[in-house]
């Protein structure tokens, strides 16, 4: 099974911006084919999400994205901003409950509209939500690993030039990430032959799958990229990488930055290598191309290591993210942690 995924990021600074967020959520449900009655569900939560963002948090984004999954399809918006934070998310959930003089009946409003809701919020640290909606209900999993990607393109841009895949078979689940040189229209070239020739060879290790794209790329202004395979059953972890892709494997208390070589995918590769890491069900890997600072610190949230993959990358993209470039963010878990089996 292969990702096909739409993502767009509308900035929330304004008045005007709520809307365009309201119409942006109702055009990727109405192409994703979800009914007419979850289709204004979803216009309401992205606008109270977005209204949100504006009366209690000063501004921020909302990133809609579909969510890949074999028979079935998905949208997700994801609302993040920087403002005080909650310190009681449940009591915030309460209806009637509000910190501004309002009704206070807009988180508990998403709740229920939600096939699902998660959100994130600290004093200080501001806030970030999570809603999902499903085609069909109950929705069986898109992967056997939980994924959250925040991708978006450099500011005034339409086209964006990084890209991601991932792919599940025998087994294993594996991912490229890319970065096309530069940006705009010919790095988004490179970014899309990239994944197509990810997704089109007949897949050996991550070393072969980064050999195909160097040839795939040979026409284009050529690319960073890292290729990753998790074998669950062997509890290992292989990658491989060429340029400046962020790769950090967290389990527990240990953090590891996963090696890549210097090249352009491309142009001049010199070696490729594949390093081999332990994997286990309690693992994080965060993979992310330079529009992300690399001096991101996810210890500064309290608990967060243990919330959804979205969650983490929507955070991280916010308080670290480079608005000059491109930027892409994968967080893969590969189950539930405790916070979310309760």
């Amino acid at each position: 099974m292969k990702t096909i995924s739409t993502s767009s990021t509308v900035s929330i600074e304004e008045l005007s911006q709520i809307g365009e967020a309201r119409r942006q959520a109702l055009a990727l449900a109405e192409r994703l084919n979800f009914a007419p009655l979850v289709c204004a569900r979803v216009g309401l939560i992205a606008t109270e999400a977005a209204s949100n963002i504006l009366k209690h948090g000063g501004g921020g984004a909302i990133v809609l994205q579909s969510i890949p999954c074999s028979g079935n399809s998905g949208l997700e918006i994801l609302a993040l901003d920087s403002g005080p934070g909650m310190g009681n998310v449940e009591q915030c959930m309460v209806d009637g409950f509000s910190t501004v003089g309002s009704s206070g009946t807009g988180l508990g409003a998403i709740a229920r509209l939600s096939d699902s809701l998660e959100i994130y919020s600290r004093p200080d640290q501001g806030t970030a939500l999570l809603s999902r909606f499903w085609l069909q209900t109950p929705a069986r999993p898109p992967f056997t690993v939980r994924l959250g990607v925040v991708h978006r393109a450099r500011a005034g841009e339409k086209a964006c030039g990084d890209g991601w895949a991932i792919l599940e078979k025998d087994g294993c689940t594996r991912v490229l990430v890319v970065d096309g040189l530069g940006h705009g229209l010919l790095a988004e070239k490179a970014a899309i032959a990239a994944i197509e020739s990810f997704e089109g060879h007949i897949w050996s290790s991550p070393v072969f799958a980064l050999q195909s794209v160097h040839g795939a790329l040979r026409h284009t202004r050529g690319a960073a990229a890292a290729a990753v395979e998790i074998d669950p059953a062997q509890q290992i972890l292989r990658f491989a990488g060429i340029g400046n892709i962020g790769a950090t494997l967290i389990t527990g208390r240990q953090r590891r930055g996963l090696i890549s070589h210097n090249g352009t995918l491309g142009h001049r590769a010199e070696r490729f290598q594949q390093f081999d890491y332990p994997w286990s069900p309690r693992s994080l890997l965060i993979l992310h191309t330079d529009g992300l600072s690399s001096h991101w610190q996810l210890e500064r949230y309290s608990g967060l290591v243990l919330r959804h993959p979205a969650l983490i990358a929507g955070i991280l993209y916010r308080d670290f993210g480079r608005t000059r470039d491109d930027a892409t963010v994968l967080v893969w878990q590969p189950e539930a942690q405790e916070h979310e089996k309760k």
